[in-house]
């Protein structure tokens, strides 16, 4: 093993330690972080049945039980649930494109929309992490596409405020 090799083993087992360190952190303060390793789905327009009975899309409902089974790996749901109001911050990242330049960053500027992206996510954790959506007071979110080789992601974080 040459030098080289030995100082990036030990600078990729040095960043391993940080981000543990980080995820307890953020756990003491009573934030809750998850990285979900899945492309992310906006949520669709409710479907309508011949009795006029609205349905979620089989797409979007496949989305959000997948989302959930990974949530519920993470983290148990809470109990008791929050009451108070809760801050989230998350990051939606798409695979790649195969059209988009190898050398310039690219930007997702096309749909889906990231109100609908936000609402899959919210609708998962809906009484699991918190009683109801309307407890989101403070929302910030970015939506990007992957580097090269970078799988797909959602990296959500949720923080009660002034519990």
């Amino acid at each position: 093993m040459t030098q080289e090799t030995k100082d990036a083993y030990d600078r990729e087992i040095a960043d391993i330690l940080i981000e543990e360190e980080k995820e307890r952190r953020h756990e003491r303060r009573g934030m809750l972080r998850w990285k979900l390793w899945i492309e992310p789905v906006a949520k669709g327009r409710p479907k309508f049945s011949k009795q006029g009975f609205a349905y979620t899309p089989a797409k979007t409902r496949k989305a959000e039980d997948h989302i959930i089974v990974l949530l519920m790996s993470q983290h148990e749901p809470l109990s008791p649930l929050p009451v108070g109001a809760i801050k989230i911050n998350l990051i939606f990242c798409r695979s790649r494109p195969k059209s988009a330049p190898k050398k310039k960053p690219c930007e997702w500027t096309t749909r889906p929309d990231v109100d609908n992206l936000i609402k899959t996510v919210l609708d998962s954790m809906q009484g699991r992490y918190f009683r109801d959506d309307s407890q989101v007071t403070e929302c910030h979110v970015w939506k990007r596409t992957a580097e090269i080789n970078e799988p797909p992601y959602i990296l959500i974080e949720v923080e009660a405020i002034n519990e």
